[in-house]
């Protein structure tokens, strides 16, 4: 959202964003202060189903008001074309083995959130022949991250590609290597547990630096 908040200011879009409650953090108040700061205009909500219909809302308040269609980004950014960037990533990958420059992973983890990640990577492996399995770790709750709504993406995904290219195979979502790992969720957006803290500690310990919101990492140069 954050990143939306400035770019669209940046090209001259109005931003609206419909937000659920989370714990309040850092990280949290930070994107708020930068979502005001880049002028977007909050619409909270009391849940996710809350979102979802409020935004829709919004998109006919819009179009009646200003005569225009919004464009709307859905959770996580998971739709049909989002979820193809991981399905580019996983042929970037194949392209990578195959040049040597490292041998085919037996697992790739990933946060299992909107599903978009874990389903486009899936989907790609699946259509480039390569074995490694895909493990995505639940960040969110079920009732937005599910089954139902991984096959409907990966769905989706792939009849856009074959839009796009009839050539691209007509990858079935049972018959991709995915699998979604329980047991590590949190208490909300930004919120970290004692394992995750206990992660950043023994990376620091091994001169990685990690954090506990994005996953993100580096080595020192």
């Amino acid at each position: 959202m954050r990143a939306t908040a400035v770019y669209g200011k940046e090209l001259g879009l109005q931003v609206h964003a419909v937000l659920a409650p989370q714990p309040s953090t850092p990280n949290l108040e930070a994107n708020l202060f930068a979502d005001r700061a880049a002028g977007t205009t909050l619409h909270f909500v009391e849940s996710y189903a809350q979102a979802l219909g409020r935004g829709a809302e919004l998109r006919d308040e819009i179009t009646i008001r200003d005569g225009i269609e919004p464009f709307i980004i859905p959770f996580g950014g998971t739709n049909a074309r989002g979820t193809i960037g991981f399905v580019n990533a996983a042929i970037e990958l194949a392209g990578q083995i195959e040049a040597g420059a490292l041998p085919e992973p037996d697992l790739i983890y990933v946060a299992y959130g909107s599903t978009g990640t874990a389903s486009g990577l899936a989907l790609g492996l699946a259509a480039v022949g390569l074995r490694t399995s895909v493990v995505g770790v639940r960040v969110v709750p079920a009732e937005s991250s599910n089954p139902e709504r991984t096959r409907r993406v990966m769905e989706e995904a792939v009849a856009l590609l074959r839009e796009l290219d009839a050539g691209f195979p007509s990858v079935k979502p049972e018959s991709v290597a995915l699998e979604v790992r329980e047991g590590f969720l949190g208490g909300g957006y930004a919120v970290a547990t004692a394992e995750s803290l206990d992660a950043v500690a023994l990376a620091g310990a091994n001169h990685m630096h990690l954090e506990t919101t994005y996953t993100e990492g580096h080595w020192p140069r």
